[in-house]
């Protein structure tokens, strides 16, 4: 998702700074950027946020900006980066470019967290920012990838144990073995269907308000990406299925 196609309304808004407004270590954002910024400012407290150390930089781009910038000795994903602020709304966003530090940070302070495309940069990366790059693009990844199969649901697959339950039977390990199976099966199966579901419905759900955060419409991951992940999760299912002819 980029800045400019944020949507967001009666919520405290935590931006980062460095790959998120600027390219990492510019003194200045872009007309782009800045436009976004004052819309969110109409409708949202807005508040800046940066790793970086360079105070006198992130004070100047947040006065230009016309917005707070938190200032403390911790750095995300630490919670105590949040500082003595007090938020305005209940609800709270974190918008930035790292899942490892702005993504975590949002699950620490329990708020939603909203992955922008990062801003590039002319300078040369060093080694330690390639590997922690490359990092965070494989944990986007696969974090992405679990949203696609949208875990919360398996809850209710639980429902295939009751008959274990109530025939006593629970403790069974021949029957629990292949009920627990039958259990990832359906898991599995339902996710592949929630996949294949986004990937055709994309378009529409990015005129949903609520929708529109999926990572397929959110542009989070590609739809060919995630057809990816529903081609392969056939292996866990065959697994599955292989454990249940066994029993």
């Amino acid at each position: 998702m980029r800045l400019a196609d944020l949507h967001i309304r009666d919520h405290t808004v935590i931006l980062d700074i460095d790959g998120t407004l600027a390219s990492a270590g510019d003194f200045e954002v872009t007309p782009k950027a800045a436009e976004a910024v004052a819309r969110l400012k109409e409708e949202n407290e807005v508040l800046l946020l940066s790793n970086r150390r360079a105070m006198a930089r992130n004070r100047a781009i947040a006065e230009v900006l016309g917005v707070s910038l938190i200032e403390n000795k911790h750095r995300k994903p630490n919670s105590r980066a949040l500082g003595g602020i007090i938020p305005q709304y209940k609800k709270m966003v974190v918008v930035g470019d790292k899942v490892l530090t702005d993504g975590l940070f949002a699950l620490s302070i329990g708020a939603t967290f909203i992955h922008i495309s990062p801003r590039v940069t002319d300078r040369a990366e060093s080694l330690a920012d390639k590997i922690f790059n490359a990092t965070d693009d494989i944990a986007a990844t696969m974090c992405y990838g679990l949203l696609l199969m949208r875990p919360r649901q398996w809850v209710k697959n639980i429902l295939i144990f009751a008959p274990l339950f109530f025939a006593r039977q629970l403790f069974d390990g021949t029957l629990l073995q292949s009920t627990c199976a039958a259990f990832f099966a359906f898991c599995f199966l339902a996710s592949a269907g929630y996949i294949l579901n986004d990937a055709m419905d994309v378009a529409a759900d990015r005129l949903d308000t609520h929708k529109c955060r999926r990572p397929i419409a959110s542009g989070d991951i590609s739809v060919g990406s995630a057809l990816f992940w529903r081609y392969y999760l056939r292996v866990p299912l065959y697994v599955s299925s292989l454990s249940m002819r066994r029993r």
